[in-house]
């Protein structure tokens, strides 16, 4: 379950994955493919991400779509922290998606190799 709102200081390293039900569930995650890129109208509670990369993972042979980059702002109070979002198509009406934070950025290409080992079947 992903924290609405983080109050005092952000986690070191924080990590979640779901299924979600799709349409139903896409207010929760905001534009598909997920990115790290601010919504629209976005305003004190935004982050900015620099150095950002998109990648193609595949996750138990499904295709995904991760992108990882340095966060500062938004209501955690990020200052230059490696984050990660990832969102896969599971069928017409679910979809995965990941996302996290680390205190190392080497923490995140772990997890992405972590990932490639989920299975979740339609």
């Amino acid at each position: 379950m992903r924290p609405s709102r983080v109050s005092g200081a952000p986690p070191i390293d924080f990590f979640s994955v779901e299924v979600i039900a799709w349409p139903a569930d896409s207010a929760s995650v905001g534009p598909w493919p997920p990115t790290l890129a601010p919504e629209p109208g976005c305003q004190f509670d935004c982050i900015s991400v620099d150095s950002a990369t998109k990648h193609a993972d595949a996750w138990g042979g499904v295709t995904a779509r991760t992108e990882v980059g340095l966060a500062s702002g938004g209501v955690a109070g990020l200052r230059r922290r490696p984050v990660m979002v990832a969102g896969w198509v599971i069928s017409n009406d679910r979809r995965g998606f990941a996302q996290g934070w680390a205190a190392n950025a080497v923490t995140l290409d772990t997890l992405r190799q972590a990932l490639r080992t989920v299975q979740v079947t339609p």
